[in-house]
């Protein structure tokens, strides 16, 4: 298998952004970093999106790729290069912050993320109406498994909505 082959093998085809399986596997190397290093802090942040339907009761494929480009990228653009982003399934996303300096700094990305994913969609001319849910875990003595982390982050979760286009 070719590096072009391996490195697909860990994307999700429409955002480009990590796939479930690959993330899982850099969480999992997080929490073994961290029972290495007890200075060594890690945050989950999770994004899950409500799409409001077009009033017809359809949405146009088209539209409904390049929303999730677009979440993809704002994602990307607003977490440091050595962070993960993933698309989980559907409209479902997480980061993974490694090496945080303390444990706080995860409430600046998380209001960083939400500041940038509030502003309004836009796709193929038409204005999208959005919901989303985020919410954020940072590792504790609590978690017995990597995946601890993740479940915590979506039962923070709290409710924003996209601004609307004026």
């Amino acid at each position: 298998m070719d590096f072009e082959s391996k490195f697909q093998g860990c994307r999700d085809p429409i955002t480009e952004l990590f796939n479930e399986e690959f993330f899982l596997a850099r969480l999992d190397l997080a929490y073994e970093r961290h029972k290495r290093r007890i200075d060594f802090y890690y945050a989950v942040i999770t994004v899950e999106f409500q799409v409001e339907t077009h009033p017809s009761g359809q949405s146009d494929p088209d539209s409904i790729l390049a929303l999730l480009r677009e979440i993809a990228s704002r994602l990307k653009k607003n977490i440091r290069p050595t962070d993960a982003a993933a698309r989980l399934s559907g409209w479902k996303f997480v980061t993974l912050h490694e090496d945080l300096r303390r444990p706080e700094e995860v409430e600046l990305i998380v209001k960083r993320l939400t500041e940038k994913l509030s502003l309004p969609y836009e796709t193929c001319g038409t204005p999208r109406q959005m919901r989303f849910k985020i919410g954020s875990a940072v590792l504790t003595p609590s978690c017995q498994k990597s995946i601890d982390v993740l479940h915590a982050a979506q039962a923070a979760g709290t409710e924003h909505a996209a601004l609307k286009n004026r």
